[in-house]
């Protein structure tokens, strides 16, 4: 079997992973899957650090919309693939809850700090401030569902995710005048997000994690290649 099975000692039922002293359903790969799920989102932290340097040396410093943009958008993609790559590391139960809130808490940052520099940069005037200001109350709200839920009820989770990560379509024409050519990168990020979902949810799938994995990292690379070329 390809997850970890594990009795809840409150409901004395199988759940498909370790449970934390709350009894959280949370699915463990095993120890093999694990090692690979740390790597990729670890070297994609070591990347993230590596984009936001590159993203400071091109923007001018005495600006402060290109340095909040810059910080936001690339500290929002250090702190999830360092959050992802802590609870694949640590198997310990005891840290298990913590992680898994920073983790998918993360999620709604990176959206928000993704967000930040098209709105704030290129279409601060026509819907852009608003869309700011919208994207990071629904971080600060879906933070505050991750600190009540954790990780129950993963279909609302999800749809969450995804139906914030899309919501900037309402601003897409704005944003095709505003970037160009750079749209399609942008959409190609948002596109492998996206497709990755099926594999994140296919739980029987040996490696279904680390695939979801590599689909994330290569949406944010299309992003980043989008930004740094035509929003930075």
């Amino acid at each position: 079997m390809k997850k970890l099975s594990y009795t809840s000692t409150i409901s004395n039922t199988k759940i498909n992973g370790p449970s934390t002293a709350d009894e959280l359903e949370i699915p463990r790969d095993t120890p093999e899957e694990e090692v690979i799920n740390s790597f990729t989102h670890g070297l994609a932290a070591l990347a993230s650090v590596f984009a936001l340097w590159l993203i400071l040396d091109k923007v001018d410093v005495a600006d402060p919309k290109y340095i909040i943009s810059a910080m936001l958008y690339g500290g929002s993609m250090i702190i999830l693939f360092t959050c992802s790559t802590l609870l694949h590391i640590h198997t310990d139960d005891a840290y298990t809850k913590t992680f898994v809130i920073l983790d998918h808490s993360a999620i709604y940052w990176l959206i928000a700090g993704t967000y930040t520099p098209m709105a704030l940069l290129k279409i601060a005037n026509q819907g852009g401030t608003e869309l700011f200001i919208a994207i990071w109350i629904v971080a600060i709200l879906g933070t505050i569902f991750k600190l009540i839920v954790a990780d129950k009820y993963q279909w609302i989770s999800v749809a969450l995710y995804v139906g914030t990560g899309w919501v900037g379509i309402l601003l897409l024409p704005e944003m095709m005048t505003a970037v160009g050519d750079g749209i399609y990168w942008i959409i190609a990020g948002g596109l492998f997000y996206t497709l990755g979902v099926p594999f994140y949810l296919w739980r029987s799938l040996r490696y279904n994690h680390a695939i979801w994995h590599i689909f994330v990292m290569a949406g944010a690379g299309c992003i980043f290649y989008g930004f740094y070329y035509y929003v930075f």
